[in-house]
């Protein structure tokens, strides 16, 4: 029987010195004595980058992954994947895997923002199809998410999903599926003969509206402000950040963004629009207590 504690001890050495092919070695006695996990993976990849052989280290991490995956140690699955990255093993597989791990963390926009990644990186959806399982299963799990109807919707639209996969999904929810889940299954389906290719733009215009109509206004306001950074002019972004102020009830806030507009050159409609939202948040300031 291996004594993992003892090789532990031994590979620690091995590491302070810097001999990677003896801790590699110990290492590999471990897996031949059945000791496989994720982080023996991991820290093995870790000493193939030390010896700068960059292609083992990534299937050594490849490996480590599937078995976080495995163990339902998602976020230990999702610090290898931002590893490789800085490492820049850069991978279409490795999108799809962090996609399919923040869904796992029910990081629902996260893992739409992977997916999305992967679609652009995968063109032949090479890895669509290897990985079909963690797929569908990504599909069911974000479908239940309230927030994430319409990004869901998107996903079907830009892999051009055949329309037996989606009956096959339908099947996967026909137990205890509601009626709003099976009318939103179902718009999936007319959705995908439309064939609309959505961009990222719009994308986060429909996160912005989802959080709005759902009165989640810190997350709105959180979205308006990334939006800010990359277009500081953009009248509209700001005109909307400071209607969000305004409805969660931070009309001081909303006077600050609305004053901005205001010394802008803008049109003349807009200029009275501003007034008037100005004017609203002067008399909201009346009732709410600094």
């Amino acid at each position: 029987m291996v004594d993992r504690k003892k090789i532990e001890r031994e590979v620690q050495k091995h590491t302070l010195k810097k001999e990677w092919d003896e801790a590699i070695s110990l290492y590999q006695d471990l897996i031949n004595g059945g000791e496989e996990s994720g982080d023996i993976y991991n820290r093995l990849g870790d000493m193939y980058m030390k010896k700068g052989n960059k292609a083992t280290a990534t299937k050594k991490y490849l490996r480590a992954i599937d078995l976080y995956i495995k163990s339902e140690l998602y976020e230990n699955g999702t610090a290898v994947c931002s590893k490789m990255l800085r490492h820049g093993m850069e991978r279409p597989d490795l999108y799809f895997r962090l996609a399919h791990l923040n869904v796992k963390l029910n990081l629902g926009f996260e893992a739409i923002r992977w997916f999305n990644i992967y679609l652009k990186e995968d063109s032949t959806l090479e890895y669509l199809r290897e990985f079909i399982n963690e797929y569908e299963e990504m599909l069911t799990l974000l479908a239940s998410h309230e927030l994430l109807y319409e990004r869901v919707k998107n996903i079907y639209i830009k892999v051009g999903i055949q329309l037996e996969a989606v009956d096959k999904l339908l099947e996967i929810k026909k137990e205890g599926i509601t009626e709003e889940e099976k009318e939103f299954l179902l718009s999936v389906v007319a959705s995908i003969k439309e064939c609309v290719n959505e961009g990222y733009k719009r994308d986060r215009d429909e996160e912005i509206k989802i959080y709005r109509n759902l009165k989640l206004y810190k997350q709105t306001i959180g979205v308006l402000q990334q939006q800010l950074k990359e277009s500081p002019d953009d009248i509209k972004t700001m005109k909307l950040l400071g209607l969000c102020f305004l409805e969660s009830h931070k009309p001081h806030l909303a006077l600050r963004i609305f004053y901005i507009i205001e010394n802008w050159r803008i049109p003349r409609e807009v200029t009275e629009e501003i007034k008037a939202y100005l004017d609203t948040a002067r008399e909201k300031m009346r009732y709410v207590t600094a």
